[in-house]
């Protein structure tokens, strides 16, 4: 799957991001609405972004995530592992700055 030198520096980005997120609640931050109507903040697309980076980069590239286009279930059937991603969930609690949210990864 993925090496320890990988997790580690998955685990480290993780926390990074999560310290990023904090101030970036702490601020005046864009939000704006998906095509189903619910909120993504410039956290989710800040986590979106940097995660992608790092999965570009590991030997596992596919990645299924809410902010990114749907992968048609013709070719994800096919995906042996991929990476699930919810930047942050809990965004409306997150948008009231609120405590009760998340970074989900995982494998």
């Amino acid at each position: 799957m993925i090496s320890s030198s990988e997790k580690k520096k998955l685990f480290s980005l993780i926390l990074d991001l999560g310290k990023e997120v904090e101030l970036i609640k702490q601020s005046n931050f864009n939000v704006s609405l998906k095509a189903d109507k619910s909120p993504v903040s410039q956290a989710d697309l800040l986590i979106n972004n940097e995660l992608a980076q790092f999965f570009c980069k590991s030997k596992i590239k596919n990645v299924i995530s809410e902010e990114n286009n749907e992968v048609d279930y013709a070719l994800r059937k096919k995906w042996e592992y991929f990476w699930l991603l919810d930047p942050i969930d809990g965004t409306k609690e997150f948008i009231t700055k609120g405590k009760d949210y998340t970074i989900n990864v995982a494998l």
